[in-house]
């Protein structure tokens, strides 16, 4: 479903997550009152685990991003000024595996944008509602549920944070960024899917410091075709430790697997890149250096 430098914090399987593996009890029924289309209407013939297992497969598989930090993304297109929407605010996004084994779902959730729990679920006979998840390693005032909602014809997920009484907390949407989610993808998440659409994603006139010109690809699955030696890259969402910055940052990688850091300034279809000054080893301030390279989107 994440520094000792800025650099490796980065990049230890692209982000620093510590995953921890919890297994957890999950009941699962349909969201009352929720609008379904004519084809996923409950079928009175199926049982109710078998209604339920469809919903999972056609609704809830995918990967999904908190839908607030998605509209913040989009509008300041900058990672570090969109970091207080994941930072200590739980759950900012959820994997669901509508595969179905022996009725068990493999699930995920991010944690701050900063550490990932995988879990497993079933579907369970109930007369109301939802999905419940057991995060009593974290929250132990409070547990979750999840639901469906539709909101002009689009699907979201909703995270119902309750209270030990059971009376509603907060209520968070979340927006599917990825179709499909893999467990065994560590490197490829649903929030660096989404700031690599949002913020680079698509072809470039590359000018590097000597003036040499070439077709640079970004894509959004963070490979890089054009560039250098590069072949792929990374942009930092995670600024929960490290040397103190006010800038962007990106880390590209090379043919070879070595790594390197820049910061990155993004102005209407321009971007540029910066060589980063300060020492990381020791947590210095980092400040940005002489532009590198100017990307003009085609």
């Amino acid at each position: 479903m994440r520094i000792a430098s800025v650099v490796s914090s980065n990049i230890i399987k692209i982000r620093m997550r510590q995953f921890t593996t919890i297994i957890m009890t999950i009941t699962l029924f349909l969201l009352t009152g929720f609008s379904v289309g004519k084809s996923e209407n409950v079928d009175n013939n199926l049982n109710v685990n078998d209604s339920l297992k469809r919903v999972i497969v056609t609704r809830m598989n995918g990967v999904w991003v908190m839908t607030n930090y998605i509209k913040d993304i989009q509008k300041n297109k900058s990672p570090l000024k969109s970091f207080g929407l994941l930072n200590g605010k739980g759950v900012v996004e959820l994997s669901i595996n509508g595969s179905l084994h022996k009725d068990t779902v493999l699930c995920s959730a991010v944690i701050n944008n900063h550490e990932e729990l995988n879990f497993t679920g079933c579907p369970k006979r109930n007369n109301n509602s939802l999905l419940t998840i057991n995060l009593e390693d974290y929250y132990t005032d409070c547990h979750y549920e999840i639901g469906l909602d539709t909101l002009k014809n689009k699907i979201s997920i909703v995270l119902y944070r309750l209270n030990l009484e059971n009376k509603l907390i907060e209520k968070r949407y979340f927006t599917k960024v990825l179709e499909h989610y893999d467990i065994t993808n560590k490197i490829e998440s649903g929030i660096s899917r989404l700031v690599n659409e949002t913020l680079l994603a698509g072809q470039y006139r590359q000018v590097n410091a000597k003036g040499k010109e070439s077709i640079v690809t970004f894509n959004s699955n963070g490979s890089i075709t054009g560039f250098e030696s590069f072949k792929s890259y990374y942009i930092s969402t995670d600024f929960l430790i490290g040397p103190t910055q006010n800038f962007d940052q990106i880390i590209l990688e090379r043919q070879d697997g070595k790594h390197q850091a820049f910061g990155i300034t993004i102005k209407k279809d321009t971007v540029y890149l910066n060589q980063i000054k300060g020492n990381n080893e020791n947590f210095e301030t980092l400040k940005l250096g002489k532009t590198k390279y100017i990307l003009t989107k085609k």
